[in-house]
């Protein structure tokens, strides 16, 4: 492998690694503040936000973390329920995508508020402000729209729309991310890699900002920044395959001397 086709390579892995349409994950956790009773066990079941009909459910014992893998990228509802699955404790709607950046969701006290906990299938949900940082219904709706107009290819309409909603929401994360990867698809590289540096500013656990930055960087041949972006990405997703995948290529370009290694100063 030439110089120039591992440069290509790796600044072409965006756009398979940047928009993923199945193997998503969805991690969270579920907070209390005391109101419910010392061990209290969660169901918690996602489901499309379309159709509503579940994708799958766990129960949650003393951590009360939830995962979900190989979830289609895209808008999901996440219900928490009672351990008997008969009263809804939160509901929220949140953006599926590649990044493996938690989601944390606050029980409020119903007994300090001395309400009731309500049926299932109520349309209840505890206070939005306990999700790390929510996404306007709107917003959200406007967000998948754009990640369709992507994957179909329609890449002017897709960063149209994304100006669009970060004119008016400039510190959704999510929407700084996709434009970044739309700007990529168009060749548009030091755009994108603006976008995924803000992204990282406005988010610095998506792993996946920073793997988006480091192959904007390696791009640019700007090499060792792009290998640091790397092992940041690594570092907060040890599960992020693509990230150990871009740091091994690039260890093989300085093995063949493709790639070469500035001297220490002295």
């Amino acid at each position: 492998m030439s110089l120039r086709s591992l440069f290509l390579f790796l600044s072409l892995c965006v756009i398979g690694w940047a928009q993923v349409s199945q193997g998503v994950i969805l991690r969270g956790e579920i907070e209390d503040d005391g109101g419910l009773p010392a061990g209290t066990k969660y169901v918690v079941e996602v489901s499309e936000c379309a159709d509503g009909g579940d994708i799958g459910r766990t129960t949650l014992g003393f951590d009360n973390n939830f995962e979900f893998r190989d979830l289609k990228a895209g808008c999901k509802i996440v219900r928490v329920l009672s351990s008997d699955e008969r009263h809804l404790l939160h509901e929220e709607r949140v953006l599926a995508q590649n990044d493996n950046v938690p989601v944390l969701i606050r029980l409020g006290s119903f007994k300090s508020r001395r309400e009731k906990i309500p049926p299932a299938g109520s349309a209840f949900t505890v206070s939005a402000d306990g999700l790390r940082h929510p996404i306007p219904p709107k917003v959200l709706k406007a967000l998948v729209h754009t990640q369709q107009l992507t994957e179909a290819g329609r890449l002017a309409e897709a960063s149209s729309e994304l100006h669009k909603i970060l004119a008016r929401n400039p510190s959704v994360w999510q929407a700084r991310l996709n434009l970044g990867v739309v700007e990529m698809k168009l060749g548009l590289t030091n755009e994108a890699l603006a976008s995924f540096t803000k992204a990282r500013e406005l988010e610095p656990r998506s792993s996946k900002a920073a793997l988006d930055s480091a192959i904007a960087l390696v791009t640019l041949r700007r090499v060792g920044e792009a290998e640091s972006a790397a092992r940041d990405a690594l570092k907060l997703d040890p599960s992020n395959t693509n990230a150990q995948q871009f740091l091994d290529l690039l260890h093989v370009g300085r093995e063949r001397g493709y790639i070469k290694t500035p001297a220490a100063p002295e």
